[in-house]
């Protein structure tokens, strides 16, 4: 969800917001059987997990758009953002319990209960895949530059400053610089009538990227 707010045409100031909400639950009932001696099984078991995620994202931009003395057109926006998780998991496995479904709770169980949290792997050998870490923060501040020549030449120059809570280490901000440069060949006048050719573009870009090993600290 966005919404554009223009006081003049070459100036833009966008809002936007997005998120998710995401619940699920899992049961599973596990009754009393005898087939034979090896394959039996004398206590009922009743397995149940719910979990809950919330994601956000809010990001606010400005960008600047202005074309000058024809051919020349520079583009230039900077923004904020910040990014936002959280996840919950629960799970218990327990024995003895009703056969009434409407009593299938931990509290009623007459036999072993055993309870997981979302740091947990396993419960009573049934996986449940946790995801870490629980609840995990971003902040980034960036912005752009843009120089178009016609339908020549494009020059982009970008910086951004992302901090997060799961970056590991004492410093939790990071700079990430990129620089772009393309020659569209093909729209200059030799090229007209090179008929085998229908698009010919030269680029070359730099990327300055850090990997960050996630910790699974909030």
């Amino acid at each position: 969800l966005f919404t554009d707010i223009k006081p003049v045409d070459w100036l833009t100031f966008r809002i936007s917001i997005g998120g998710e909400v995401a619940n699920s639950e899992n049961e599973q009932f596990f009754p009393v059987f005898y087939e034979t001696v090896s394959n039996q099984r004398g206590v009922n078991n009743l397995f149940r997990n719910n979990s809950g995620r919330i994601h956000s994202v809010w990001e606010n931009t400005v960008t600047f758009n202005k074309t000058f003395a024809e051919n020349h057109t520079i583009t230039l926006l900077a923004g904020y953002s910040r990014e936002g998780n959280s996840y919950r998991f629960q799970a218990f496995n327990a024995q003895a319990v009703p056969e009434d479904r409407d009593l299938w709770f931990a509290s009623n169980a007459s036999g072993t209960v055993l309870f997981a949290d979302v740091t947990d792997g396993n419960l009573e050998g049934i996986a449940i895949n946790p995801r870490q870490p629980l609840d995990w923060s971003t902040v980034s501040y960036f912005g752009r530059l843009i120089y178009s020549y016609g339908n020549y030449a494009d020059v982009t120059a970008s910086v951004r400053r992302d901090g997060s809570s799961r970056f590991t280490g004492s410093d939790i901000w990071g700079y990430f610089p990129s620089f772009a440069a393309g020659l569209k060949i093909s729209e200059f006048s030799f090229m007209q009538n090179v008929e085998f050719v229908n698009f010919l573009d030269l680029d070359l870009s730099f990327l300055y990227f850090v990997l960050h090993v996630m910790s699974s600290k909030q």
